[in-house]
């Protein structure tokens, strides 16, 4: 029916039939789902690896499997590492891109002998690539194996409108395991509370009256460290020693605008198996 409608359209007849096409949303996303990203003047290629989807979090997951620009956002990592070539999008924000007409999906796949200019579409622009460049097989799998990955986003700048991706990885043994447990603690703590930022005094606080769970590995230093002190005492106490260890993981950072903790937006965990191959991981309640 759809060609029908197309061939009267174009001998002017019926001209107010509208294409009915189905408007490609996040919705229809299936992980391994390819997108021809039109990037200034580079023609790049996005793969989906899979919906973030927890009481916590709704993140888009894609990569960059091909950028002729070789645009590198951390210059002193190499070019094919996760923080170069991951990217997170809301499903909003991915409807609202797909709706300027840069991002196209790849329906009929891209292997060894498929060219930049196949499978594009009405999407002239696409031309501007040399039809000799192919996509081959992947050269090496650089992900790591069977480990954990906590990533997380926070706000900086003016009302904490700039966005900022981080993320860091545990080993899949006991001592992984602990640290990864006691940080999702920490953030599924905050975002219960509807706080903005990691609420350190409260939980400075639960540390001072004992809960071991707040400091973990470095409960037991802590409590050699405070005793004798005031409760006051000991809530600064754990504020300094919580404070320090969260900035080191990276998960609090600074906003200069506000000189103040900057605001956690949203954090999600994967894990990769022992093939590197990357799994988003649903976090229930504990």
């Amino acid at each position: 029916m759809r060609k029908i409608i197309l061939k009267i359209l174009k001998e002017g007849e019926l001209d107010w039939i509208e294409d009915t096409t189905p408007k490609f949303t996040a919705e229809l996303l299936e992980p391994g789902q390819k997108f021809y990203d039109k990037w200034g003047d580079t023609i790049r290629i996005l793969e989906y690896l899979g919906r973030d989807d927890t009481a916590y979090s709704n993140i888009l997951n894609f990569r960059k499997i091909k950028d002729p620009s070789n645009y590198s956002p951390y210059p002193g990592v190499p070019i094919d590492h996760p923080l170069n070539t991951d990217m997170i999008l809301t499903p909003k924000d991915f409807d609202n891109y797909i709706d300027t007409g840069k991002l196209t999906p790849i329906f009929n796949g891209l292997n060894e002998s498929q060219t930049l200019t196949e499978g594009c579409g009405d999407w002239d622009w696409i031309a501007e690539t040399p039809a000799f460049l192919e996509i081959g097989d992947p050269v090496s799998n650089k992900n790591p194996k069977d480990v954990w990955k906590l990533m997380w986003t926070n706000g900086h700048g003016e009302e904490s409108g700039t966005w900022a991706d981080d993320w860091y990885r545990v080993a899949n043994d006991s001592d992984g395991i602990e640290i990864l447990v006691r940080l999702i603690k920490i953030l599924i703590y905050t975002q219960k509370g509807h706080h903005e930022t990691i609420p350190l005094r409260e939980l400075s606080k639960l540390a001072a009256n004992g809960e071991t769970w707040v400091l973990g590995s470095l409960d037991s230093d802590y409590r050699t460290a405070v005793e004798g002190e005031t409760i006051d005492d000991q809530i600064n106490t754990a504020y300094d020693w919580l404070s320090d260890e969260l900035y080191d993981y990276g998960i609090l950072s600074n906003n200069s605008y506000y000189d103040d903790w900057s605001t956690l937006e949203r954090w999600s965990v994967g894990y990769y198996d022992k093939y590197g191959v990357e799994h988003f991981v649903k976090v229930n309640e504990m």
